[in-house]
């Protein structure tokens, strides 16, 4: 977040260990939207999760000072907020794992994009590949509304690891301890970032144009493009081995629907950091700096 990169994380919990409102309102005004979400997925009723989230913040007051830092404080601050929102959840006899609250994720890239994998020349490389987006499409509003439509329609333990990941910026270790859950289940992050790319991408397709096919077969080992699509993420975070990059990089300075699809999600990247959460209601927000107050009072 900005937050913390402006003041610094030390500098930053300085702040609140020394009673500082600003530094703790503009936390608020980081997390407080994306926290409220998180304790939906958990919670029935929209008034509870809002309490829940008022209980996280009072507690990370009642904490600040014990913080031992051994993560970040933003991480710190969503494992009370989940725990805290599992605790209400077993007295509304709701207990669900994060897992268990993600649907099965869609394929990211519709296969039909894809040559069928018996095809004898070029399998499962792109029959229908993506083609560049026009500058004047990349800066349309309509385009950023678009996208922001695309993750409103995701289910929303979805719209929860996109926010994260894409919106706030935040790593997908970050993601896994934060929240609590495997690397495997952070990995639908990148599904539905794709599936968010694929609305964003058809309202610049051009179906009269010609699709473009390999001109020729790579060795055996080589990616396929369907191979590519799905190693993006990885690729983008850095964290294919070493053998894989090459074979992604040798495959992308042979195949021009490879680096545009990789350029759109790089693109697509930069544009969900725009989509904002809103900002807090000033009544809450009021009421917990009123909070911020007392806790600061009896601190004297």
């Amino acid at each position: 977040m900005a937050l913390h990169a402006e003041l610094g994380e030390a500098a930053l919990i300085d702040a609140l260990r020394s009673g500082d409102e600003r530094a703790f309102a503009r936390l608020v005004d980081s997390h407080h939207r994306s926290l409220l979400r998180v304790a939906q997925l958990y919670v029935r009723d929209r008034a509870v999760a809002e309490e829940v989230v008022q209980e996280t913040w009072l507690a990370v007051l009642e904490g600040i000072d014990r913080f031992e830092e051994r993560s970040s404080l933003k991480t710190w601050t969503y494992q009370i907020l989940t725990n805290r929102a599992k605790t209400r959840a077993q007295r509304e006899h709701r207990q669900l794992s994060f897992s268990a609250l993600i649907s099965d994720a869609e394929s990211e890239v519709a296969e039909t994009r894809f040559r069928p994998i018996d095809d004898p020349k070029f399998p499962q490389q792109w029959a229908a590949p993506p083609r560049s987006w026009p500058d004047e499409r990349i800066l349309a509003r309509e385009t950023v509304d678009q996208l922001r439509n695309a993750v409103a329609q995701l289910p929303p333990a979805q719209q929860v690891i996109v926010g994260l990941r894409d919106i706030e910026g935040w790593s997908a270790d970050e993601v896994c301890e934060a929240l609590e859950i495997t690397p495997a289940t952070s990995g639908y992050c990148s599904t539905e970032r794709d599936r968010a790319f694929e609305t964003r991408s058809r309202i610049t397709s051009r179906p009269h144009e010609t699709p473009q096919i390999p001109q020729e077969d790579g060795p055996p080992d080589e990616l396929t493009c369907r191979e590519l699509v799905r190693l993006v993420t990885d690729y983008l975070e850095g964290t294919l081995s070493e053998t894989d990059r090459r074979r992604f990089d040798v495959h992308l300075t042979k195949c021009d629907g490879c680096s545009t699809y990789l350029a759109q999600v790089r693109e697509t990247i930069r544009i969900s950091g725009a989509l904002t959460e809103q900002s807090l209601a000033p009544e809450a927000r009021d009421e917990l700096l009123t909070a911020f107050r007392t806790w600061k009072q009896r601190r004297q």
